[in-house]
């Protein structure tokens, strides 16, 4: 979900964009507690305003006080619209719509009212908070709502850290479902396997060996001998194997 305040158009330049961020970012713990408090103070107010013992008189000395918060009579009359939205319209409502509701400010929330309410529905369940220029479009019956994203998948996610294009994902693929290649199971170690030569892994290896070395065989020493130990006896197996085969065939000739 974002965040940010301050809403920047994309219309602007890259320049413009990123001073606009950087004040947003310097401004946003004080915009927060200034936009909490407006509302709070707007709240209150407008409640003591509706009390049928407040006088006339009252009313008119506070109004400038409340004026210069940017609290003026066109700022609670939309306040009052709002409230009536949520009495009339929010009633019911998922706990989660009404907290995006209530995260804009009183102006968005005016906005928010004048819109059809599908409309509304759909930006929340987008999970964004509402910039000037959708709620534009939703005026000028414009705004198509974004197609849902689809959910990214682990192999999705590692991909895209490996920088891997969908052209080359479609290549691993075929050498992660080679039955020959079983141990090679992830995009990760198929994107190794594809990329490198046989005497960049040896150097690798030697590299490795290097780091690791002592007076003692380090543990990446010990499995690698392990493995071309394995490598050897399988080698051997096949051998005694196809001796034992040769022989079987002569003692048949034989007889």
């Amino acid at each position: 979900m974002n965040n940010q305040l301050i809403q920047i158009s994309k219309n602007l330049s890259n320049q413009s964009q990123e001073q606009l961020i950087e004040l947003s970012k310097k401004l946003k713990p004080y915009l927060k507690q200034y936009l909490e408090s407006k509302g709070a103070i707007s709240h209150i107010y407008l409640d003591w305003l509706q009390k049928e013992v407040t006088t006339n008189e009252a009313k008119k000395y506070v109004q400038p006080f409340m004026e210069e918060l940017g609290i003026s009579k066109g700022y609670l009359s939309k306040l009052r619209t709002v409230n009536t939205f949520r009495q009339e319209t929010l009633e019911g409502e998922p706990d989660t719509f009404l907290q995006w509701f209530d995260s804009h400010g009183i102006d968005k929330q005016y906005q928010l009212t004048k819109v059809n309410f599908n409309d509304v529905v759909l930006l929340w369940q987008e999970g964004e908070k509402v910039s000037h220029e959708t709620l534009k479009t939703l005026k000028d019956n414009i705004y198509k709502p974004k197609a849902p994203s689809p959910q990214q998948t682990e192999e999705d996610v590692e991909c895209e850290r490996l920088g891997i294009d969908q052209e080359r994902r479609d290549f691993l693929e075929i050498i992660i479902k080679n039955e020959t290649l079983n141990l090679i199971n992830d995009y990760r170690l198929a994107n190794y396997w594809s990329g490198l030569s046989k005497d960049e892994l040896l150097i690798l290896i030697e590299q490795m060996l290097a780091v690791g070395r002592s007076n003692e065989p380090c543990n990446f020493e010990l499995r690698l001998r392990n493995l071309i130990g394995h490598e050897i006896r399988l080698r051997d197996e096949r051998k005694q194997e196809n001796i034992e085969r040769d022989e079987e065939k002569r003692s048949y000739v034989g007889l």
